[in-house]
């Protein structure tokens, strides 16, 4: 799991790394292996970070439009793939390939 906190869904999010991390530990995140917090950035337009561009190059989604919309998975062969409806059946599937 990778986050991507970004201000630019109604500056919702807090306004710098560190207090994102400080929000994520108090709320029980702990970066490790399999999951990892980004710096705050954007994840939609010109100033996209490169890890979304390759995932909107790869999967021809749309940038999302709200918090939460932009998911994406990455199966064992390194193939990009946007979930359907049913998050947790898409991870399953992915994990037995």
């Amino acid at each position: 799991m990778i986050l991507f906190p970004s201000m630019q869904f109604g500056g919702q999010e807090f306004p710098d790394s560190a207090s994102v991390l400080d929000f994520a530990s108090s709320s029980g995140f702990t970066p490790g292996p399999g999951k990892t917090l980004m710096a705050v950035g954007d994840v939609a337009g010109p100033g996209a970070s490169p890890a979304w561009k390759l995932m909107y190059d790869a999967t021809g989604a749309p940038e999302p439009t709200w918090n939460f919309k932009g998911k994406f998975l990455v199966g064992r062969g390194g193939e990009i793939v946007v979930p359907g409806d049913d998050l947790e059946a898409d991870i399953v599937r992915l994990l037995a390939e």
